[in-house]
């Protein structure tokens, strides 16, 4: 595209500070038990894939006219049917020994019931991990995707795109 030549130029001439910015912008963030997402994905540095605090700077993704960074994602897997058996262990915890009528519990009472189970097995499963690694010759302008299946051919093109602006 003839519009996003000029940054992409731009880019080019000192990839280090723009390109810093980007990653950063686009990096990986944990996930949390507590909180509602399933699903966390982004960038983070090559040689530290799991240090969650470390900074994208350009010491750890510039090497001469190479970027290198790996792409990461993270996802709980709780199988639905171990969510829906807790979450029936729990109703019928509610039902007996505060004495409600299980006819009366309405679908939002159940629904809360449910969130709060979700959060209880997040929080004793680890979230299962993909690693992509990505290396960008600039001065050849190949670039490298070790990975397979959807994960390198959609997720990945689609974060490389925004975030090199290519």
């Amino acid at each position: 595209r003839t519009s996003e030549w000029p940054r992409c130029h731009e880019a080019a001439k000192n990839p280090g500070s723009s390109y810093e910015r980007a990653l950063e912008a686009r990096r990986f963030l944990p996930l949390s038990p507590a909180a509602e997402p399933l699903e966390s994905a982004g960038w983070v540095p090559l040689e530290a894939p799991f240090d969650d605090e470390l900074a994208i700077t350009r010491d750890l993704f510039l090497f001469g006219d190479l970027i290198g960074v790996t792409y990461r994602e993270d996802r709980y897997a709780i199988p639905r049917a171990i969510l829906k058996r807790e979450t029936r262990r729990r109703v019928e915890k509610i039902v007996r020994e505060e004495g409600k009528d299980p006819k009366a519990l309405g679908r939002a009472f159940i629904k809360a019931v449910e969130a709060a189970v979700l959060g209880e097995l997040k929080a004793r499963t680890l979230p299962r991990t993909r690693l992509c690694d990505v290396l960008w010759d600039m001065q050849k302008g190949e670039m490298r995707v070790f990975g397979r299946g959807t994960l390198a051919n959609e997720r990945v093109a689609s974060l490389i795109e925004r975030t090199f602006q290519v």
